[in-house]
């Protein structure tokens, strides 16, 4: 099963000419290390040590997002806010927008599932507004 995903992220910042804002993208499926297995906890701090401002991963389990939160906290030292959306209704995989900022809205998109042979081929989409007053 193969899907595409769209993000969207808007971030409102008080900006001054040396602002920089972070944005990294990361499909946790890929995240295999030499051992063979995943962790969400080498993933967090492969995570910290980028320093994002905001993180969009792909292929996340809705199960895995407890300990996510947990460990970035744990990882940064300070709490971050997820947003997640599942590829569609009753899978354990979606998408995630996390970040330490104040999320102060978000919604999410399922566009219809079409199939190119036998391939589902799904489409689901998030966004989320975050604000920072820093400069």
């Amino acid at each position: 099963m193969r899907s595409l995903v769209v993000l969207f992220i808007a971030v409102v910042m008080s900006l001054t000419a040396d602002a920089q804002l972070r944005v990294m993208t990361f499909n946790v499926q890929h995240a295999y290390g030499t051992d063979g297995k995943r962790s969400v906890l080498r993933d967090t701090q492969w995570i910290a040590a980028q320093t994002p401002d905001v993180v969009v991963m792909n292929e996340v389990y809705q199960t895995d997002l407890p300990t996510y939160t947990a460990d970035l906290l744990k990882t940064t030292g300070v709490p971050w806010n997820l947003v997640y959306f599942a590829d569609y209704s009753g899978k354990n995989e979606g998408n995630v927008i996390a970040t330490p900022l104040p999320i102060t809205s978000s919604d999410t998109h399922q566009y219809p599932t079409t199939y190119v042979g036998t391939t589902n081929m799904t489409m689901s989409a998030i966004e989320a507004t975050a604000f920072s007053g820093r400069t």
